[in-house]
């Protein structure tokens, strides 16, 4: 039955759990943190809470993940490997970047008691650098191994994704037009 399923949908399904698992992680990394602040809230309002911030994270899913699924599902470019590394890659340095976000959020909340916002894209001119003096010089050993773990995992889940060559849709015969996946 799985066979059936073209292989677009499955990557992009791997995608999607992909990312809700960064994001489920992140809420639970960030109330094992911040503990400290809702301790007069009860255990069925921080249920809740996750419960809705799942409905959330797909939303936020979709709006990530919807662009390069159209573009995945425009099977007559799926032709060309460049188009298929294109709509393939592209989400691998969303989560990458969420990653990096998510990361800086939790560094940000505990500094400023706000999460960051605008903050984030407005800041990757030349304060950019600024930032990340500031995120060595507090978190030197959280920095190190954050940065060496996004840095190493990035190329090699790109390297990972070029070698899997079943994404690609070739020509089974001249006088057809379907395509093997």
């Amino acid at each position: 039955m799985l066979s059936k399923i073209p292989s677009n949908l499955k990557i992009f399904s791997g995608f999607t759990i992909g990312f809700l698992i960064l994001f489920f992680l992140y809420r639970l990394c960030w109330c094992i943190v911040f503990s400290s602040k809702f301790s007069a809230a009860s255990v069925p309002e921080i249920m809740l809470a996750f419960l809705v911030g799942i409905r959330f994270d797909i939303s936020v899913c979709s709006i990530l993940l919807g662009p390069p699924w159209i573009l995945s599902a425009i099977y007559p470019l799926n032709r060309f490997k460049a188009y298929t590394l294109l709509w393939g890659i592209f989400p691998i340095f969303l989560f990458f970047y969420a990653s990096a976000f998510l990361i800086g959020d939790t560094l940000y909340f505990g500094e400023t008691n706000k999460h960051l916002g605008y903050e984030g894209f407005v800041f990757l001119g030349s304060e950019l650098w600024i930032i990340f003096k500031a995120f060595f010089a507090r978190h030197t050993i959280l920095a190190i191994v954050s940065c060496s773990v996004i840095g190493t995992l990035f190329p090699f889940t790109i390297h990972k994704y070029i070698q899997k060559k079943h994404i690609f849709f070739t020509r089974r015969k001249k006088d057809q037009n379907s395509y093997n996946y």
